[in-house]
């Protein structure tokens, strides 16, 4: 990669507010580090968690899920997921989608409370703000 042909259009589902280049060292950062636990506090210290938590995320493409032993309609299993939608596809949704399509894992997390910025800072422990009358517990905890 030459930082040079880095522009709006390298990496077309980045987050249009930073910088192509920035976004494209935090990619890699986060690739090479995810093993070592440090992409979730990369994130949080980026403050990026609502574009990385609140979206559907998917699994690897399958051609034939009955092939392949993919069964699920919503029975709490991986399912195949509705293409370019957030839920799993339904009998007659994958078939027209060929039999295939990305793996469903779980709901869109923004069905529920999906990110929320309380996220950013750790609660503060029970007994440290017991032992310390001067601490107070950090916002939304």
């Amino acid at each position: 990669m030459n930082i040079g042909d880095i522009s709006d259009t390298f990496d077309p589902d980045r987050n249009p507010e930073i910088d192509p280049v920035l976004w494209e060292i935090r990619r890699e950062r986060l690739i090479e580090l995810m093993g070592e636990g440090f992409s979730w506090p990369d994130i949080r210290r980026w403050k990026q968690g609502p574009w990385y938590v609140n979206k559907q995320h998917y699994g690897a493409y399958v051609e034939d899920a009955e092939a392949s032993g993919i069964t699920s309609q919503s029975l709490g299993e991986t399912g195949i997921l509705v293409e370019g939608g957030t839920t799993e596809a339904s009998s007659s949704q994958l078939a027209s989608q060929g039999g295939g399509g990305h793996l469903y894992y779980y709901a869109s997390p923004t069905s529920s409370t999906g990110w929320q910025d309380k996220y950013y800072l750790y609660p503060i422990s029970t007994i440290d703000l017991q032992l310390n009358p001067n601490l107070e517990q950090n916002p939304g905890w």
